[in-house]
């Protein structure tokens, strides 16, 4: 039996009202976008971006800082990570007060290739903001920061 596109519109309209199911289908949308907007410039993974992006702004950060930050996996970021420092696209030395510790910086070569996409993630960013106003923008972020502080909370 096959269903008439009318009917799976209808069907889907509940799930279009889903806030969980809305913002996970604009976040695979958005990180596919970026993942595009990388590959046509030569640039580094997602992953990579991100921690690249994280490292030159902090200038030197840790793997858990990172978690912290991200909100990733620390299995997938420790791999990323070991192989940001194998490409030679970050440092890492062990933190002199605790050696589990790795301090995390952006080498010159990490620095480069977060230089060459960066105008391509800029205009990126700008093309997705240019479609709210301002105050549109900061109602959402507010609204944003009010939904991430209840997904904080379990018992409910």
């Amino acid at each position: 039996m096959t269903r008439d596109s009318e009917t799976v519109e209808r069907e889907a309209l509940g799930f279009n009202k889903n806030l969980t199911y809305r913002l996970t289908r604009l976040q695979n949308k958005l990180n596919a976008q970026a993942a595009q907007i990388l590959r046509n410039h030569d640039g580094p993974t997602l992953t990579d971006w991100r921690i690249l992006r994280i490292l030159n702004s902090l200038k030197q950060s840790t793997l858990a800082e990172i978690v912290s930050l991200t909100n990733m996996d620390k299995g997938q970021l420790s791999r990323r990570i070991s192989a940001l420092v194998e490409q030679g696209m970050i440092h890492a030395q062990p933190d002199v007060d605790d050696f589990r510790k790795q301090n995390l910086t952006i080498s010159e070569t990490g620095r480069a290739a977060h230089e060459r996409v960066l105008p391509a993630m800029r205009a990126r960013r700008n093309h997705l903001a240019n479609e709210i106003s301002e105050e549109e923008y900061a109602t959402f972020l507010s609204v944003l920061d009010r939904i991430n502080t209840a997904a904080n909370n379990r018992d409910f």
